[in-house]
């Protein structure tokens, strides 16, 4: 077993046993407890009649909420967050020790139009202090412009009810698809934020994008037709990150304007039924990951095609999951003007049987259908079947207020094209204030993106309020 997998090994069984192993003990706390407190039903059977002079009251208080309810148009969402993160490993100064002590704000306003229609608008904004703490001259202009400080639109749309059966949906959103919580096969219509790869969940690194969403509803089925009308792609690390690839800095990516020619079309059938769903996909989009054009020496993003389904189904205490997606058009920058396919097949269960205790696992396979040699060029590397493993545990204590989570995620059948672990813990002061924090851990390998990756061991803590 190779040093990659031997930590890897490691982590999933230190945490296994630490977080699991209380549990049978906890259990049998409970059930005598349980044989306690069966002393105090009648108490609190003539604690209710005693009471229950009260109830008019109660719901004439209930009634009043409902009215204020009722006639609340506006509301206003979001949070406050102070975030800092450590690199412990890194030999360059200017990324070793403090590299981010950053304040966001996100302010979210709902506007109820009236009983079928109603809209968002969302701003995000943050500012980072440790770039001028360690000294701005240390960084590139890149960095700066685009880790330092920023303010840009969240999701803003409106959302209503054409007829009974038929919504529309315009505006900045996010549309996922698929079935996979840490993985992407299918979830292809909206961009990543991947400048820190694995440091935050799927779920929080999508980008909106501009979208006319039309869903039609009929019985168990939902029928989603999506046109895409801003090119906005994946938020890459840029030049001068730890976490930038290349030697130097690559040529500046060509986006295509934001007129009909370029819009980008998907479709999507859902069907819901007891137990277990499926989903069919389409797509027909622009490529996320430029390639570099060798004629015009530019970072291009090429139009692709994809077909996909997704399945899962319960059974039990297991959810078992399912992602199969066809891409075409594909272009490396190996090989000017070819084109290529990829058959991208996902499997995954969920376990939750253990008390308070999920259990995930996740492999995909991207397998590249009419592969040559030429892929396998330095440095923009492309491997036959480039294998992704995902194992994920979430334990939660103190009714749910404590939540401890241990991702690992490595890349080839041995982790050879590289890996990466997150432990992380996350505790609730109160309603509105939660605190976070953790570290994770980088294994380099013999792909582009994993080349130079080791040195960037992060700890990280969060302190975040929701109003």
């Amino acid at each position: 077993m190779n040093k990659k997998l031997k930590l890897l090994f490691t982590v999933v069984c230190i945490f296994f046993l630490v977080f699991t192993v209380p549990i049978c003990s906890f259990s049998t706390e409970n059930k005598g407890f349980e044989e306690v407190l069966n002393g105090f039903e009648e108490d609190d059977q003539e604690s209710d009649d005693a009471l229950s002079g009260f109830d008019e009251e109660v719901e004439d208080i209930s009634h009043a909420e409902e009215e204020i309810e009722k006639t609340s148009v506006f509301s206003l969402d979001g949070y406050f967050k102070i975030g800092t993160a450590f690199n412990i490993d890194n030999d360059d100064k200017k990324w070793r020790g403090l590299i981010k002590l950053r304040t966001e704000t996100l302010i979210e306003l709902n506007v109820k139009l009236s009983d079928s229609w109603q809209a968002r608008a969302g701003c995000n904004t943050f500012f980072d202090f440790s770039y001028d703490m360690n000294g701005r001259s240390e960084y590139t202009s890149e960095i700066l412009d685009n880790y330092e400080k920023a303010l840009e639109l969240r999701e803003v749309y409106i959302l209503g009810s054409l007829s009974n059966n038929l919504d529309i949906k315009f505006g900045r959103q996010i549309v996922v698809w698929g079935k996979s919580d840490n993985i992407r096969v299918t979830d292809i219509l909206n961009p990543l934020n991947m400048q820190e790869p694995g440091l935050t969940d799927i779920e929080d690194l999508r980008l909106s994008v501009v979208m006319t969403r039309i869903d039609y509803y009929k019985g168990q089925w939902n029928l989603t037709t999506i046109a895409v009308h801003e090119n906005r792609y994946n938020k890459n690390p840029e030049f001068g990150s730890d976490f930038y690839v290349f030697p130097v800095k690559m040529p500046e990516e060509n986006t295509p304007a934001n007129d009909f020619s370029n819009t980008e079309f998907a479709a999507a059938l859902n069907g819901t039924f007891s137990g277990w769903d499926i989903a069919l996909y389409y797509a027909n989009i622009y490529n996320d990951t430029p390639h570099l054009d060798t004629l015009t020496l530019q970072m291009e993003h090429g139009r692709i095609k994809m077909g996909g389904i997704a399945f899962n189904t319960a059974y039990g205490n297991w959810l078992f999951k399912s992602e199969v997606a066809y891409f075409s058009g594909i272009e490396y920058s190996q090989v000017s003007g070819k084109k290529y396919s990829r058959t991208d097949v996902l499997i995954g269960a969920e376990y939750s049987g253990i008390s308070d205790t999920t259990i995930g696992f996740e492999v995909v396979d991207r397998h590249q259908n009419n592969y040559e040699q030429l892929l396998d060029l330095l440095p923009m590397k492309v491997v036959r079947d480039e294998v992704q493993t995902a194992i994920r545990i979430t334990r939660k204590y103190m009714n749910d207020t404590l939540t401890l989570t241990m991702l690992a995620s490595f890349f080839g059948e041995t982790a050879q094209h590289g890996a990466f672990e997150r432990i992380s813990t996350g505790y609730d002061l109160s309603d509105t204030i939660n605190i976070a924090c953790g570290v994770i851990l980088y294994q380099a390998g013999d792909t582009l993106s994993f080349k130079n990756i080791d040195d960037n061991t992060r700890i990280f803590m969060d302190i975040k309020y929701n109003f």
